[in-house]
């Protein structure tokens, strides 16, 4: 452990950028010979492929996939729009800013994510559900666009987190009316310090308002890699999945966690930590050189709502740390972090 914090290269969210580097140089030199509009559209038809569409437009950030996704399913004043109360502010930011009022839907505990009664109640006086698939997981999306569809209520499905993974047999990314894709850094098909989106959908009437959308700035320079960890993708989510279970199989032994059932690819691992020592074990891992991954701010708190009405977000906010976990994470890696979560609690004070 002593040797890995002296060299200073634990936790590198980077290091299978290092790695492809020669890949990434090979699909620089096709792009060249195919010349770039050709190569967009290569790279969006593969991305609509994994998610089972149609069509693919590209645009600068999943923030702007957003903010797209909304518009062009006619959110607005007057128009209200159900949505994940636990996830990236984002989400709310992208329909406050297209006048529409956000519901927030409350998280279940076993996986973060809203449950199917939850997102069909609330379905039923939105004209849009946004939802997004947290932590690599999900909640019935199948039954949600059916419900929707009783109801005339249009999806907007956030995929960012469970890019490549499926659900009822289908891909996640194929049940909204339109989908979204964040492909911008720490996502598992992103490139190092540029931003990058994606829409998908099926419905042709939807092109004429999405071809629009200004060309992202740096999607030339990102697009070899998104290419080559598409070709990967499937790779990546295995060593997302060993990363994890390794983690897990740690974590399940400390007493003062609470791990949820979210998703084995997932990108971080939320952790219920007993109550009171989260910001005490959050100080530790940063002097650990381990920090802890963002929080989301439940958006019941933003807008002003009251608490009791989201059980599981409040317990959440107060309780919840988040642990990253990164392609090509090392034994030693996970280790040297559980370790030091067992080490604080062992020298806590009652």
């Amino acid at each position: 452990m002593k040797n890995i914090l002296m060299n200073n290269i634990i936790f590198n969210p980077y290091r299978l950028d290092a790695l492809l580097a020669e890949e990434e140089a090979e699909e620089a030199a096709r792009l060249r010979r195919e010349g770039l509009k050709n190569y967009l559209a290569g790279l969006g038809e593969e991305l609509a492929r994994l998610c089972g569409r149609k069509r693919c437009v590209f645009s600068s950030s999943g923030r702007a996939s957003l903010k797209a996704g909304l518009s062009a399913l006619g959110a607005g004043r007057g128009k209200t729009v159900a949505l994940n109360n636990l996830t990236h502010h984002s989400l709310l930011k992208a329909v406050t800013g297209s006048g529409a009022r956000p519901v927030p839907v409350e998280a279940c505990l076993k996986n973060l994510n809203p449950d199917r009664r939850t997102i069909q109640k609330s379905a039923k006086n939105a004209d849009i559900v946004l939802l997004a698939h947290m932590f690599a997981s999900s909640s019935s999306p199948a039954a949600v666009k059916a419900s929707c569809r009783e109801r005339g209520v249009k999806i907007l499905e956030d995929a960012s987190q469970a890019i490549g993974l499926r659900h009822s047999g289908k891909p996640l990314g194929s049940f909204g009316d339109i989908s979204v894709l964040s492909l911008s850094p720490y996502k598992p098909v992103s490139k190092r310090g540029i931003k990058a989106g994606a829409l998908l959908f099926d419905d042709d009437a939807y092109s004429r308002t999405l071809v629009r959308l200004p060309h992202p700035p740096g999607l030339e320079i990102a697009a070899p890699m998104l290419r080559v960890k598409l070709k990967r993708l499937p790779l990546i989510l295995e060593d997302l999945k060993r990363s994890n279970a390794a983690f897990r199989k740690r974590l399940a032994a400390i007493p003062q966690l609470r791990l949820p059932d979210t998703g084995m690819a997932a990108q971080e691992i939320p952790l219920f930590v007993e109550e009171g020592a989260a910001p005490a074990l959050a100080a530790f891992l940063e002097k650990a050189g381990f920090s802890p991954e963002r929080k989301y701010a439940p958006f019941h708190e933003t807008l002003g709502l009251d608490a009791d009405a989201f059980p599981v977000s409040s317990l959440y906010s107060a309780t919840a740390l988040h642990l990253p976990v990164y392609c090509k994470m090392t034994e030693s890696e996970i280790n040297y972090a559980c370790t030091a979560i067992e080490r604080f609690f062992k020298n806590r004070r009652p």
